[in-house]
């Protein structure tokens, strides 16, 4: 990547510390395809045990969620784009695929359903 903007990286151990800090203070994440980004993390974090039990973090998939929701002929696909279509969240701000605009749709998606009575979230 000849053209990328090497002062935006930071070294490996200071984004684990800050990964590892945000988790301390979190008690449940929610994830569009939740088991993958638990790999990740546990990958990336390089810990004896997933994170979900070192750190004691519940979380949430909204790709299971969905697929208990609706019927796949229904939605074409679980895809957090289809998904989001289909409910009708604004997904015209997605330029390329990326995690903090994948939170943040799948969170919307959420709060539609929620909104369209198809889950109960309580606050």
């Amino acid at each position: 990547m000849p053209d990328c903007d090497r002062s935006k990286f930071v070294e490996r151990h200071a984004f684990i510390e800050e990964i590892q800090a945000r988790l301390q203070k979190t008690t449940s994440m929610l994830a569009h395809n939740a088991p993958f980004d638990r790999r990740l993390l546990d990958q990336t974090l390089l810990l004896e045990q997933p994170f979900t039990k070192t750190l004691e973090v519940e979380l949430f998939c909204s790709l299971k969620l969905s697929r208990q929701t609706f019927q796949r002929d229904e939605v074409g696909s679980f895809s957090l784009d289809n998904l989001c279509k289909h409910t009708g969240v604004d997904t015209s701000s997605r330029e390329f695929h990326g995690a903090l605009l994948d939170a943040e749709l799948t969170a919307r998606y959420l709060v539609k359903l929620n909104e369209s009575g198809i889950i109960q979230i309580d606050a």
